[in-house]
């Protein structure tokens, strides 16, 4: 629990879990890749594209950024494994909600810091771009026989 202006707020515990259990996968690949320039090529294409709609124009820029944003925000198995409650306190999550829990994570680590400085400073282009990944997420659990 977090205190904001004095009041108390519950933080998400779906996004909490779906962090925990990823932080460790997520900061081995950050490791690995040039997160500067993943940085970089991602701010250049929100500057130049601050109204993009997810699969509205595939090139190799959006799909790398999509990588990006799909390794962050899915795991399909940890989804699957959600009861119905939790895939409800999930989809009625936003972007917000994720940076709250990522941000213990950015203090200790400077890979954790720069995706959540990216985010933040974005937030209005990620919330749009988590609005169509719930979107795909639901087809998915339809899929799937989960039906909510």
């Amino acid at each position: 629990m977090t205190k904001t202006n004095g009041v108390s707020k519950m933080g998400n515990p779906v996004w909490r879990l779906f962090i925990a259990e990823q932080a460790e996968e997520w900061l081995e690949w950050l490791k690995n890749i040039h997160l500067n320039s993943y940085r970089e090529m991602i701010q250049r294409f929100i500057y130049l594209n601050p109204n993009y709609v997810p699969g509205s124009r595939p090139t190799v820029e959006t799909g790398e950024i999509s990588n990006l944003f799909s390794k962050l925000m899915v795991n399909e198995e940890f989804i699957l494994r959600l009861s119905d409650t939790g895939i409800v306190v999930w989809m009625n999550s936003n972007i917000h909600d994720f940076l709250d829990e990522l941000r213990p994570y950015s203090v200790p680590s400077k890979e954790f810091k720069t995706v959540y400085d990216l985010i933040s400073t974005n937030d209005f282009w990620f919330h749009r771009q988590f609005q169509f990944l719930k979107q795909e997420l639901l087809e998915f659990l339809a899929e799937n026989g989960r039906q909510l």
